[in-house]
Order: structure tokens, then sequence, then C-alpha cells
């Protein structure tokens, strides 16, 4: 868990470019300007498969001189196959980085639920070899990382090639249509997303690394089997908010401010079977994860606690942060999330160190760190429709 949490950075380091190519795609197959699109789909293509190029040669360089095993702080004598394991994980995570572009373009097209199906596609068939390896007690983690990263990378490469040679295939990426003078207009949006998305990175994907370091690796296991238990809410939402994004960039495009009103309106209207729904699964939890570990994980009234506000602060910061994504209104976004990645870190050691509180802590402080754009998000908002409405 806390090597696939690492090696996921890796999907960073587009310097926000697939949220780039999202909203302008969008814009652009909202004016029907299918050329603009192709180029900037092929352009994309090029500079994702440069900028992984570049990442697993330095990887490579760079494997030779680490020990993974102190890194990752497990007891493990066969430092050889972690070697080995961190190079399928990380080289495979790259070229999923650069095949992933597909779910993009769907979203950007307002179907979602095809990429949604590539994503459960390549976890059921994960799952399914995992439970093979169960079943015939083959438990080599060198096999269960290969199966964990090669099925999806196989999914997206089956479904692009189909995508390109059916629906999408005037958006098909081709070397004469790549342009990267047009790399400007992806970077210079893209950059304000990747400031984003590194403040997301320090809040959230840090959190197995601290764990592991401050108590084990253990600990990390139960900490995302509760995480993934509480996921189930914001797995839910995410399934729902998916399409509004791209929606509301062509609303905002069209200048249909009243549909985009009115959707927020409601999305908060939502929030409030969400949070219901979210503290029935606290009371819950204890017994619906006896049942899922077969007793187990053990947690404390404190973790689930600190997991319930965690889960209703992410949901609500979805809605205003998918708003103002799709609208390129991420300045306070920007400065919330650079403010909350600087805080975070500190602040998990202090409750840890000094309060003496166990995981908890570090759910707390990435509680925390998500309040800042829980408030000043709907602020934003307001001044917005403020603007439009005069």
């Amino acid at each position: 868990m806390t090597l696939t949490s690492v090696i996921a950075w890796i999907s960073f380091f587009d310097v926000g470019i697939a949220n780039g190519l999202r909203n302008l795609l969008s814009e652009s197959l909202a004016c029907k300007n299918y050329k603009v699109a192709r180029t900037y789909v092929s352009t994309t293509y090029a500079i994702m498969l440069l900028i992984v190029a570049a990442l697993i040669i330095v990887f490579i360089i760079l494997n030779g001189f680490v020990d993974w095993t102190l890194v990752f702080n497990v007891t493990t004598s066969e430092n050889d196959d972690f070697k080995k394991l961190v190079s399928i994980v990380f080289i495979f995570f790259g070229i999923r980085f650069v095949l992933s572009i597909i779910s993009i373009i769907y979203i950007a097209d307002q179907r979602p639920m095809y990429a949604g199906l590539f994503e459960v596609i390549g976890n059921a068939a994960v799952l399914f070899l995992v439970w093979l390896l169960v079943v015939y007690n083959a438990s080599s983690l060198l096999l269960f990382g290969f199966i964990s990263v090669a099925l999806p990378v196989l999914v997206f490469l089956i479904a692009s090639i189909m995508a390109f040679r059916g629906r999408y295939k005037f958006l098909s990426p081709s070397f004469s249509q790549i342009d990267f003078s047009c790399s400007g207009s992806l970077v210079g949006l893209g950059v304000k997303f990747f400031v984003v998305q590194i403040a997301a990175l320090i809040i959230f994907q840090t959190s197995s690394i601290i764990i592991a370091q401050l108590f084990s690796s253990d600990e990390v296991a139960k900490y995302n089997v509760i995480f993934k238990y509480f996921n189930i809410v914001t797995m839910l939402w995410g399934i729902m908010m998916t399409p509004f994004w791209s929606a509301f960039t062509q609303a905002y495009i069209l200048k249909d401010y009243d549909w985009i009103k009115k959707v927020v309106r409601r999305l908060n209207m939502l929030m409030v079977f969400c949070v219901l729904f979210t503290v029935l699964l606290g009371l819950l939890s204890k017994k619906a994860l006896d049942l899922w570990t077969s007793g187990k994980i053990a947690t404390s009234n404190a973790l689930i606690v600190t997991f319930v506000i965690y889960t209703i602060l992410s949901v609500w910061n979805n809605i205003y942060a998918y708003l103002l994504n799709g609208i390129n209104k991420i300045k306070v976004q920007m400065a919330t999330s650079i403010f909350a990645s600087i805080l975070h870190i500190p602040m998990a050691f202090f409750f840890v160190r000094y309060l003496k509180m166990g995981s908890e802590g570090i759910v707390l402080s990435m509680a925390i760190s998500l309040s800042l754009f829980a408030v000043a998000g709907p602020i934003q908002t307001y001044y917005i429709f403020k603007k439009w409405k005069s």
C-alpha cells in the first residue's frame, strides 16, 4: 500500500496537463472545433510520453543506489526482489500514466461512465487473479505487485485502441497533429492545476509514508482498510460528480449561468443525505470492519470520528472544486492548497509526537487542511454568482 501510494506520485508529474486538456478539450468540443481538439490530444500524448521517458531514465539510474527496504521501513532480507517489485510498479504506472489519457477524453466529452468502466474492469481483473493467488496459496509479493499494475494497463491499452478506431477516430493522436506551440495553452492552464495537485500530493499521498515511519507498515494496512471503507462515500459522490466538471466548463463557455447555479444548489441539498450516510457508516464501522477483515483490524472511536469528519469535508470541497476547476477560477484553491500543504506534515507530527495520538492524528491533520478550502471555496463561489447576476 505504501509503495503504490508513492509510485502514484508519477501522476502528478504531468504538470497539470491532463486537467488542462480536460478543460480545453471540453471547450473545443462545445464549439465543434474538432481540428484544434485533435491537436490538443496529439500534443498531450507527446508531452506525456516525453515526461514518462525522462522519469524512467532517472529511475533506472537511481534504482541501483537506493535501499528500498529502508525507504519503506519493511523488514525483509530479499532486497533484490523488492527492487524488482519497485521497478515493475514504477514502469507500469508510467505506462498507465500515458494510456489513461483516454479517460480524460471520455470525461471531457461528458461520458464518464466509460472512464469509470475501465477502472471497474481493471480492478475486477486484479481482484479475480489475487483471489486465485489466495486459493492456490501463491503468496508472492512480486507476483501480486505485477498483477496489480499490469492488468489495468492492459485494460487502458485495449480501451484506447477501440476508442481511436471507433467513436474518437476524429481525435486519434497523430505525429502530424503534434504542435508544441499549443503546449503553452496546455501548460499555462495546467500549471495552476499542478500547484493544486502537488499540494494534494503532500496532504493525501504522504500519509502512508508518515504512518510507516512513525508506527509500522502494519499500521499502514490498518489505515488503508479504514480509508477504503469510508471511501465508499467519496467513491459514490465522485461517480455522481465526475460529469459536472466538463459540464460546468461547457455551460460557462455558452454562458448558461442559471444552470450552473441551479446545479450547485441541488448538490448542496444532496450534502444532507451524504452527511447522514457518512455518520451511519461510522456507527456501523466496527461491525463492518470485523466482518470484512475477519476481526483482524481493530480500530478506535477516535480514528472513526476523524475519518467521518475528513470524509464529509472531502465531499463538500468536491462540489466547489469541480465548479471552480471547470470555469478556470482556481487562484483561491491554489492559495488554500499551498497553505494546507505547508501546514499538514508538521501538524501531523505534532499530533502524534506531542499529543500522543495514533493514526487519528494524521487523519485529523488532513481534515484541518481540507477545512481551509471548505470555507474559502463557497465564499469565492458566492462572489462569482453575484458578479454573474449583476
